[in-house]
């Protein structure tokens, strides 16, 4: 589904005046959740989820009609496999193990599901090499945002937030992004005139 350099702790939106444990909190008033999304519950919650649109030029691995979808999940990774409206199959399958981009008071990392937020992406699970995000933000319903490491974006990060990925449940694809979803991509990504869009309705018939 989801489909991957650790994603820190900024000050970005200057506006705000936040950092991103600052951002969660306002997040975690819309969702009532914790500080920090668990991107374990997510993934349990939406096993399948397509790419509606990214706020950074896109790449080779943000195509047009993009699908993700669980084969796997336990508590320490997931397996997921992907199309696209290029190659109407499953064309390719990832590797991903989660941890957390947080750390205790003592600055030791948890090493629970519930606290895991991002996740290493592999081709293989041997794979030396990998790429990490974080979960910026779930509903556990329709949406999610994902932030998308520099080496896939490109640029630096700004003052606008990170560079994100939003995905989005099939039944929810038709109606665009939740409203709390849209309030979430505002904080942690900047104005949703950034945002490209990547699904049509030509999607919904692959």
């Amino acid at each position: 589904m989801y489909t991957t350099c650790v994603v820190a702790v900024l000050l970005f939106h200057a506006q705000y005046g936040l950092t991103r444990q600052g951002l969660q909190n306002e997040i975690s008033d819309i969702t009532e959740a914790s500080p920090y999304m668990s991107i374990h519950k997510a993934c349990g919650a939406m096993p399948l989820l397509r790419l509606y649109g990214i706020n950074y030029p896109a790449t080779n691995l943000d195509t047009d009609c993009s699908f993700f979808n669980i084969t796997h999940l336990n508590s320490t990774h997931v397996e997921y496999e992907k199309r696209s409206a290029s190659d109407n199959r499953w064309i390719a399958k990832y590797y991903g193990v989660f941890y957390s981009s947080h750390a205790l008071n003592d600055g030791l990392r948890m090493h629970s599901s519930a606290s895991f937020d991002s996740v290493t992406v592999k081709n293989t699970p041997d794979s030396k090499r990998g790429a990490n995000y974080t979960l910026l933000y779930a509903d556990n319903r329709k949406c999610s945002i994902l932030s998308v490491p520099l080496s896939i974006s490109g640029g630096t990060w700004n003052t606008a937030g990170f560079k994100c990925r939003v995905l989005l449940t099939p039944d929810a694809l038709e109606q665009g992004i939740p409203p709390d979803c849209e309030t979430a991509f505002l904080q942690f990504c900047g104005s949703t005139q950034n945002l490209v869009k990547l699904f049509n309705k030509n999607c919904l018939t692959i």
